[in-house]
Parts: C-alpha cells; structure tokens; sequence
C-alpha cells in the first residue's frame, strides 16, 4: 500500500471527527437557544395575561355593569377606572375559583388576588392559590377601595 493512500485515509478520519465535533456544537447550541426562546415565551404570555386580567378588575364594571354571581359574563370590579366596588370585590373572591379561571381565560394558570392598604394590611382574605414555581409573574395596581388608596396585588404562574 502507498503512503499516499493512507494520508488520504487520515485525513477523511480528521475531517469527519471536526465535522461531528462542529454538528454537535451547533445541535448543542441550537437546543439551549431553543429553551430560552421557550421560557421567554411562557413568560411573555404569562405577564400578557396578568396586565389584561388586572386591567378588567381595576378598569371596567364587568359584564352587564352591576353582575352578580349568577348574571356574571365578564368580571370587573369598579365603579369608574380603579375605583373598585366593595360590593363586587366581596362576590368575586366568594367566586368558585376554578369558574372564575375559567371566566379569565387562565385554566392551565393559578392566580392569587389580593387587596391591601398602603401599610401591606390585608383589606379582604386573598383569594387563589399561592404561587410557588418558576414562572411567576406579579402585578401591583394603586386603586382606591372602601373610600382610600389601596393596592390590587394580582400573582398569576404556571
């Protein structure tokens, strides 16, 4: 055999290791863009639903304006633009939980509701469930509740 085919067998060798070495580098990087792509995703969802579900509390009367809990067909919870009626905050958290997910468009979410004074006092017993996980996502809105300022905490993750 001639050395000339044994250097031409090396360096098929050579280039097909740097070539799988190079294709699992870029398979490699590929994937963990990919979860990020992912994650930033979930998370962008996730602060999407949290603003348009706490801007249909504090922002609007609901569906029709004085709702009940039998009438209810959009929840809101204010009088005027966050001036929230106590009259609906007390029926919405005495609302099936898993019935007003369903009205917030949120099922495969939790969310946790709360209102408290300027001092972080609670104003009514939250309603929901304690977020605990990874993607969570908080939103805080200045309101006015029982005649003085208070704060819409609104926690909402997967």
């Amino acid at each position: 055999m001639s050395k000339k085919g044994q250097i031409s067998t090396t360096d098929l060798f050579v280039a097909i290791f740097v070539f799988l070495i190079l294709l699992t580098t870029i398979l490699v990087t590929w994937n963990v863009y990919s979860n990020r792509l992912n994650e930033g995703i979930l998370y962008e969802n996730l602060l999407l639903n949290a603003f348009y579900i706490t801007d249909t509390l504090v922002k609007t009367q609901g569906q029709p304006d004085n709702w009940t809990l039998d009438d209810v067909g959009a929840i809101g919870l204010a009088f005027n633009d966050r001036n929230l009626s106590k009259n609906k905050v007390e029926q919405f958290v005495s609302m099936d939980y898993n019935y007003s997910k369903e009205m917030f468009n949120v099922e495969r979410y939790d969310f946790y509701f709360q209102i408290e004074d300027p001092n972080g006092a609670n104003l009514i017993d939250p309603y929901g469930v304690i977020g605990v996980g990874e993607n969570i996502v908080r939103i805080s809105r200045l309101v006015i509740y029982d005649g003085g300022p208070a704060y819409v905490r609104f926690t909402l993750w997967e």
